[in-house]
């Protein structure tokens, strides 16, 4: 059975003008409606309410929906672009700093740093921290792990940038070291929308899991 057919956008369009003619010409009558004179009204309706028709107000009310389908914030807010720095030392010494210059203050980002360091006689154990002027707190300190005459410190945190703009990776070590040009050390700042914080209960030991048991109601196996 064939289905019946659903009006055009045509058909709807036509019916639109239909009643913009009505509407602006009240003297006009069914029998006096030619096709030609419907043509005619019609061009005046739409010539006469074009000006009041931009491209500019649809533009603002796409911008108004973007808006508020991104929660009023820009595109960029949601663009989180990574900065990286390249870690280099090539003199030997048993102090490395490395400023990470160029990040928004009052920002809040996540910067996670890696650096391999060795080169000379003698074990370059020590250890690694995010320096943030002003602030108390000690971010990111790891120490190392030593192979041989190299030392590898991996580590990150969140942390909100100072008014001065300025935080840096600082090391002590026990030897003097330098980086390795053929193992990049690198440090990575990505910008954060926002941060939430959630209690983690600590667990003084694994639970045991229903089918281990303890060790006191374990039987020992049968003969």
């Amino acid at each position: 059975m064939p289905k019946s057919p659903k009006p055009s956008t045509l058909v709807l369009a036509v019916c639109v003008v239909f009643a913009l003619v009505l509407g602006a010409s009240s003297t006009a009558t069914a029998a006096a409606l030619t096709k030609s004179t419907v043509k005619k009204i019609a061009t005046k309706v739409v010539k006469k309410e074009a000006g009041s028709l931009s491209v500019a107000s649809a533009t603002t009310a796409g911008t108004a929906t973007n808006a508020l389908a991104l929660g009023g914030k820009p595109p960029s807010a949601y663009a989180n672009d990574t900065i990286r720095y390249p870690l280099v030392s090539t003199t030997l010494s048993t102090g490395k700093s490395f400023a990470l210059n160029g990040l928004t203050p009052g920002a809040t980002y996540y910067v996670h740093f890696h650096l391999l360091l060795g080169n000379s006689p003698g074990t370059p154990a020590g250890n690694c921290q995010i320096l943030v002027p002003g602030s108390p707190n000690i971010l990111g300190w790891t120490y190392g792990t030593v192979f041989a005459n190299a030392v590898s410190l991996d580590s990150g945190a969140v942390v909100t940038i100072p008014g001065t703009g300025g935080i840096s990776i600082a090391c002590a070590l026990a030897a003097t070291a330098s980086t390795f040009p053929n193992n990049p050390s690198f440090a990575e700042a990505t910008l954060l929308n926002s941060v939430t914080d959630r209690a983690a209960p600590a667990t003084p030991a694994r639970p045991a899991r229903a089918d281990e048991g303890s060790a006191a109601s374990v039987a020992p196996p049968g003969p």
